[in-house]
Order: structure tokens, then sequence, then C-alpha cells
């Protein structure tokens, strides 16, 4: 016995018990789970081969080291290692600036530069002045760049403003 129902449209149509007809084919699920099935099958032999080929070759030599090791010789790498604390490195760095800036010390031996602390440095700054250059005559050479960076602003206001 078929009963009936209004479809949204108000067209009638009749209900039947069974199975769907506009299903999708059984054969095609079947055929698709077989082609995958196959293809796994055939990467695993490909991946097999391919593992075989790589173990019959010989194992790498490392690039990083030499192949003659010389006895008795460094044992750093000759490569950056990894930086293990870097807070501690900042701070060794730090106290070596620090240092550094306060001791005396050579820059370049052979052309007799040397490195004051610097304190001493500002002290002798302030007790000697800034250093000049020697022999400029500004009627042979012109105002220094320190002198034109100055007179700049002053050459913008009277150009009105114009850069």
């Amino acid at each position: 016995m078929a009963t009936r129902i209004s479809t949204p449209q108000g067209v009638p149509r009749e209900l039947r018990k069974g199975h769907e007809l506009t299903d999708v084919h059984a054969g095609w699920i079947f055929a698709v789970v077989l082609f995958l099935a196959l293809a796994m099958i055939l990467i695993h032999l490909l991946m097999g081969r391919m593992l075989d080929g790589l173990k019959k070759r010989p194992a790498p030599s490392d690039q990083w080291r030499s192949a003659t090791a010389v006895p008795g010789g460094p044992t750093a790498p000759a490569f950056p290692r990894l930086q293990i604390s870097p807070p501690r490195d900042l701070e060794a760095f730090r106290a070596r600036e620090e240092a550094e800036l306060n001791s005396y010390g050579w820059i370049n031996r052979t052309a007799g530069l040397t490195r004051i602390p610097i304190t001493q440095a500002m002290n002798l700054v302030l007790e000697r002045g800034l250093p000049v250059r020697r022999g400029t005559n500004e009627a042979k050479t012109g105002p220094s760049t320190y002198e034109l960076m100055q007179q700049r602003p002053l050459q913008r206001s009277t150009e009105g403003g114009k850069p």
C-alpha cells in the first residue's frame, strides 16, 4: 500500500518501500577500494626497493670534520657551537666591554695606538677641548663641514622655507 505525501511544490509523490534507485553503484565503491589497495602495495614495494638501494651505498662522511684526524690537535669543532645560555653569554660580553673601557691596552702596536680608560679620556677632552683641524684657513679652503651644517637652517629661513 502506497501513501501519498505532498512535496513543497504541492505535487503529490508516492512513497515506496525498498531501496533508492539513484544511489551510487556498489561496483564503483569496490573499484575505488581496489585501486587504493593496489596503490598502497605498489608504494610499499617502491619504497622497499629505494631503501635497499640506499643500504648498498657507502655511509656518508661528515663534511665538517677532516678525513685525517691529527693526534693531540684541537678538539673544539671548527664551526660555531650552539649558544646554550644567552643571559650568561651577554653577561660575559658586557664584562669584556667594561674591562676594555676601563683599562689600558694596545689598539695597534705597530702604529702606536693605545687605549686609555674612558673616564680619563673624557677628562682629557674637557681639559684640552675637542680636536680641531690644523692649517685650515677659511679664506683658502672655505668653512668646515660643521660650520656648513650650522648655516643650513639660516639659509632655509632666508629662502622662504624652500628646501
